[in-house]
């Protein structure tokens, strides 16, 4: 599972639905911008947990 999968989940994804209203969005519309924000949140993960292993050593 991609960390879009993971964000997006299923097709009836409350949290994602009650996101989508906020924000006057279609499921649709919402999934792309997850597919457009994920990769940058990854990186940011990434860099995090990698920062966190250069401290412990």
């Amino acid at each position: 599972m991609n960390l879009i999968d993971l964000l997006a989940g299923s097709q009836n994804n409350p949290a994602l639905n009650q996101i989508a209203r906020q924000f006057g969005l279609n499921d649709q519309q919402i999934r792309d911008v997850i597919g457009q924000v994920a990769p940058a949140l990854g990186q940011g993960l990434h860099a995090t947990r990698q920062l966190q292993a250069d401290l412990m050593h």
